[in-house]
């Protein structure tokens, strides 16, 4: 018997099949079966796993390169150059796994989706024991509080309602029923199930467990969860393609001056040195940690805005989202139940005049109705909250801006008897002690409520209800129906019953009707609309009906008609390649289920979109996982949090947006950094390149290179990590998830400015050998000439959009203190013995600092020469 079909059998059928009896199963029973079926539960949820944290921070593409030149370098011996290199993989690593470790460590005190106790009947008795002991074939209890461990068909339902919204995406509680269903009910509509991990908010069950741990529904989540593999993120792919290339570009040119050096007569073992000598000089040993650093500075910043990143990586994937595909409850909408509009045969009420306008006979009634015929009770002194259904508390609290409270309305009108609201009649009936005039109150279904009334209350007045009247007011329930509100209707008579059945809904008389909704969030409109300016789209992914879906989306903005919804039925009647070829026509994706969720997803993938996911619920784990940055919220289940990428601390959509355009920021801030390093590295190359073409010495040693690339060049790196984030930067569309972090022309920008820089440099260094000048003092001027070119360098980059002159060279303050710390250790580096031994550098003199400071002029006016004439260039290149 498929799991799908358990709605659809009888109940004895499913007794006979399972072997369960009313009275509960044996203890000896209950053992067997649980050693057959195993505990009720999932594999539990794991914690902060730093063993996998610091693999992943070793076996990046750039780490790769680095451990390759540290294990060169302790193989020769060169213990110098290999301290420099452990001291660089030791601070990129670290920054790099204290930031995910922390992220995973704040995850941890968000878990909170537990159910650790279940009621069963067995051998007649009701006990508690420990919901992993639940076996197929128990009879479960459940009432308003508790927490469902198992999936299981009602055998009794006494008023029963389930929040399942967590498994279903449904915002609204379930009311459940005996009763048996069609096999094709969709599981949002199968009344007579109830689901491990939805809550009971309402009356009490008892149900026959029909499947436990990973056979449950949440369960086959999971399952297709470990299915869902995941997925690079464009700067993991960026950066990978960016390292292969440098990596075959260094390979071939390392190779070839080897294969020169040799068929020149040089030795072997020298040749060997050199070459390898040429890989430190280009590899970018700074990037990696400048990378790191920026992603965790952006992760710290993301925190800020109420957005924890569990992926170090994934704190720039933002930057390149196209799609935000999301649940409207929670995220669009405030997750509650509000009373929103009031319409009595007198007029209409909108929620902004509660509680202002004069209370009519049919008002006062209808509000002396949603307040007597009603089981909640409201906390007025916790915003709503209370006991009960979020519907009826809403009805208590509309009543009370009004004036109009329970407690003073119940000890004044007892109530004496009452027919409890069930689906199958759609309505609810209580009777009423008053000492005059005793009522029957009647609340439920307008169309059911306007069935049973003869009469209507206008003005102060009870007239016949006419045909003419019931279908004007048929109309107006139905305009509030399709905007996706709930709508209830009430009435009232006079009556001396005590004994309530349901054949006294009639002769009532007709007082008005409300409108309920989930509110929608009052920043969502705009936000929406933010994102739509920054080139990003926006569609609700939810379970609940089309109807409610589609006039949420249509009031923020992101749908305009119907034929911009498909539900989880359409979507299963399509191929894939269908869904993929449609996906742009759809706003809104209603009624639908996990599976459909991943296939949405992988849908705008196919498009060439970059997917963000938001969801809160365990439904939504597997689609999370499958988008490129799964985003979470703070109140939804942990399995939800444990499969995404961030976590939403206060479920506001705002929050994503906000995470975008951090995550852009961070992304020019990467391509600046990547720019300035691998810049400063090719002219290091290029440097000792000419050097050996022309016979000359290597000009930097590999000590004095490691220096350069993580003091000198290594601290304004960093700087830029820090540049402000600029509000034009979300009036750009998305960058195609496809295009390099480097682009052909920046390539071109880096590697033809690096040439052209290191021209005059050495030529200096070849005039002040052939001058009988000693090797180490010229290598020490070289060395000062490329660190100090890095502290205008790094001006022109940060503003390589316009003319350096033109650009607030102060604005970044850290910028400015880096370039003081980089020449201070500049300094150091060339006049503290201890750096001296380390670094073989000499003292400088005067002149040649004037030698410096001429040549750094000449390459400041060449850096602007060269952004002038490719501005246009570079501005559609970036």
């Amino acid at each position: 018997m498929a799991l799908s079909s358990f709605h659809a059998q009888t109940l004895s059928s499913l007794e006979r099949r399972l072997g369960a009896l009313r009275s509960g199963l044996s203890v000896s029973e209950s053992a067997l079966r649980l050693e057959k079926t195993g505990p009720n539960n999932l594999s539990e949820p794991r914690g902060v796993r730093w063993p996998k944290i610091l693999l992943a921070q070793v076996t990046n593409p750039l780490m790769s390169i680095l451990l390759a030149a540290f294990a060169v370098s302790v193989v020769f011996g060169d213990l110098a150059d290999g301290t420099m290199i452990a001291i660089a993989i030791l601070i990129n690593v670290s920054v790099g796994f204290v930031q995910e470790f922390r992220a995973g460590r704040a995850l941890d005190a968000l878990r909170h989706f537990l159910v650790p106790v279940a009621r069963v009947r067995r051998e007649g008795r009701v006990i508690d024991l420990s919901a992993d002991q639940v076996v197929p074939g128990d009879i479960l209890l459940f009432s308003a509080g508790d927490r469902v461990s198992a999936d299981a068909r009602l055998i009794l339902s006494e008023r029963l309602e389930v929040n399942e919204s967590s498994l279903t995406g449904e915002s609204l509680p379930v009311e459940k029923f005996v009763k048996d269903l069609p096999p094709d009910t969709p599981m949002a509509e199968r009344l007579n199930m109830v689901y491990a991990g939805s809550l009971v908010t309402h009356g009490r069950g008892e149900a026959l467990v029909v499947a436990t741990g990973m056979q449950t529904e949440i369960g086959k989540i999971a399952e297709l969860l470990a299915k869902t593999r995941d997925e690079r993120t464009p700067l993991q792919e960026q950066l990978g393609s960016m390292s292969r290339f440098l990596a075959a570009f260094y390979t071939l040119v390392a190779l070839g001056i080897f294969v020169v050096g040799l068929s020149t007569g040089h030795a072997f073992v020298e040749m060997f040195l050199i070459a390898v000598a040429l890989a430190v000089a280009a590899v970018p040993e700074g990037l990696s940690v400048a990378v790191t650093v920026v992603l965790a500075i952006g992760m710290q910043r993301m925190l800020k805005r109420k957005a924890l990143v569990r992926n170090l990586v994934a704190t720039e994937t933002l930057g390149s989202v196209s799609v935000i595909c999301t649940d409207k409850t929670g995220t669009i909408t405030e997750a509650s139940m509000k009373v929103v509009t009031i319409v009595t045969p007198d007029g209409t009420i909108d929620a902004p005049e509660f509680g202002t306008r004069e209370c009519g006979m049919a008002l006062a009634r209808l509000l002396e109705t949603a307040v007597l015929c009603n089981d909640a009770i409201l906390d007025e002194d916790e915003d709503g909250q209370g006991q009960g259904s979020p519907t009826e508390r809403a009805l208590l609290s509309m009543a009370a801006t009004f004036g109009f409270h329970k407690e003073g309305l119940e000890r004044d009108y007892p109530r004496m008897a009452e027919v409890p609201f069930s689906s199958e009649y759609k309505f609810m009936l209580t009777a009423h002690e008053i000492k005059d005039d005793p009522l029957l109150l009647m609340k439920g279904a307008v169309e059911r409520v306007l069935r049973a009334s003869t009469h209507v209350l206008m003005g102060n007045r009870v007239r016949d209800l006419t045909e003419h009247q019931r279908q004007d007011l048929e109309e107006r329930a139905a305009v509030l129906t399709q905007r996706g509100l709930r709508v209830l209707g009430f009435a009232y008579r006079p009556s001396n019953i005590t004994e309530l059945h349901i054949e006294h809904a009639k002769e009532m008389v007709f007082v008005g009707f409300l409108g309920l909704r989930d509110p929608v969030r009052k920043t969502a409109k705009s936000t929406i609309e933010k994102a739509a300016r920054a080139g990003i789209r926006t569609v609700v992914v939810t379970g609940d009906h089309p109807r409610t879906a589609q006039a949420i989306a249509e009031e923020v903005g992101i749908s305009s008609g119907s034929n911009h919804v498909v539900t989880g039925s359409e979507i299963d009647a399509m191929t894939q390649e269908a869904l993929t070829a449609n996906i742009k026509r759809y706003h809104v994706f209603a009624r639908v289920e996990p599976a459909h969720k991943v296939r949405i997803v992988e849908a705008w993938k196919a498009q060439g979109e970059t997917v963000a996911m938001t969801g809160d619920g365990v439904n939504d784990a597997p689609a999370l996982k499958a988008a490129d940055i799964g985003v979470a919220l703070g109140a939804g289940t942990d399995v939800a949090q444990q499969a995404a990428d961030m976590v939403l601390l206060d479920d506001n959509l705002d929050t994503i947006v906000s995470a975008v355009k951090e995550g852009r920021v961070i992304f020019e801030n990467i391509r600046k950094v990547t720019l300035l390093v691998l810049l400063n590295g090719f002219a290091e190359m290029v440097l000792i390149f000419l050097a050996l073409v022309f016979g000359l010495p290597v000009p930097l040693i590999v000590a004095q290179i490691l220096f350069i690339n993580f003091v000198t060049d290594g601290a304004p790196a960093i700087a830029l990590t820090l540049e402000p984030s600029l509000e034009r930067v979300m009036s750009r569309p998305p960058r195609d998830r496809r295009e390099p972090l480097l682009t052909a022309r920046l390539k071109g920008l880096v590697f033809g400015l690096a040439t052209l820089l290191d021209i005059i440099p050495f030529l200096l260094f070849a005039w002040l050998l052939s001058g009988g000048v000693e090797v180490a003092h010229a290598r020490t001027l070289m060395f000062a000439i490329l660190s100090a070119a890095t502290f205008v360098l790094v001006f022109s980059i940060r503003s390589y959009r316009e003319p350096l002159w033109k650009s607030r060279v102060f604005e970044n303050k850290t910028l400015v203190g880096s370039v003081v710390f980089g020449f201070m250790a500049l300094l150091l580096a060339i006049y503290w013995p201890p750096l001296q031994t380390i670094l073989d550098t000499r003292s400088l003199y005067l002149m040649d600092w004037a030698w410096l400071g001429m040549m750094v002029a000449v390459e400041l006016c060449l850096i602007e020469g060269y952004k002038g004439l490719s501005f246009k260039m570079l501005r559609s290149a970036v």
